[in-house]
């Protein structure tokens, strides 16, 4: 099957992040919504994306999930909380809970994409699939997609910046002397090179 490769930027109202169901690969798709296309999770979500999925999903469904503020980063960001449960069959407060969160460190965004597809598999398959019927009708899911929203954007930026963490100084000098990875020629990728030390027996 042919894949859709649409670009980040937005044409009338279309999401990159969406697909047309029949893959075509020539196809247009400018009006596309969860229910004439599918999610195309073969990418990374900036924090500008991320919040327009979240939000879509929960105007979409209302009954099964809802949103929460729980904080802003160092630079005030929101960091959302989703609370993902059958609301006609109890509280999300009164059943057993999942506890789901990604990309606490600032480079790890595929957690943010694995997280968004399991959301988004919960809320496509109730009603038509016994065991998410049956786990969202008796459990609870909190799931924070994003923990560091600030180091997720310096790591997507054009031209990325590499943070262990989050963007919130140190009370000390943060670089020690010696290298530090960064990208020094504007191909927007960080890259690692190793040299054998030949006083070191080679083991294979």
């Amino acid at each position: 099957m042919s894949a859709v490769i649409i670009e980040g930027r937005s044409i009338g109202n279309r999401k990159p992040w969406l697909l047309p169901k029949n893959c075509r690969p020539n196809a247009s798709p400018l009006h596309l919504s969860l229910n004439t296309a599918v999610m195309d999770f073969n990418r990374y979500f900036t924090n500008e994306e991320l919040e327009s999925v979240i939000q879509e999903w929960a105007k979409a469904y209302p009954d099964y999930l809802s949103l929460k503020e729980i904080g802003t980063s160092h630079k005030g960001a929101a960091i959302w909380v989703l609370i993902i449960t059958n609301q006609a069959t109890g509280a999300d407060t009164d059943k057993p809970a999942v506890w789901l969160d990604a990309n606490i460190h600032a480079t790890e965004l595929a957690g943010t994409t694995t997280v968004l597809h399991i959301v988004h598999t919960l809320l496509t398959t109730y009603s038509s699939d016994d065991r998410t019927t049956r786990i969202l009708d008796n459990c609870t899911f909190y799931v924070v997609p994003r923990i560091n929203p600030d180091g997720a954007a310096m790591a997507m930026a054009a031209t990325p910046q590499y943070y262990r963490s989050g963007v919130r100084p140190y009370p000390y000098e943060e670089k020690a002397e010696g290298l530090h990875r960064q990208d020094v020629d504007g191909d927007r990728r960080i890259l690692q090179m190793r040299i054998p030390d030949p006083s070191v027996p080679l083991h294979r």
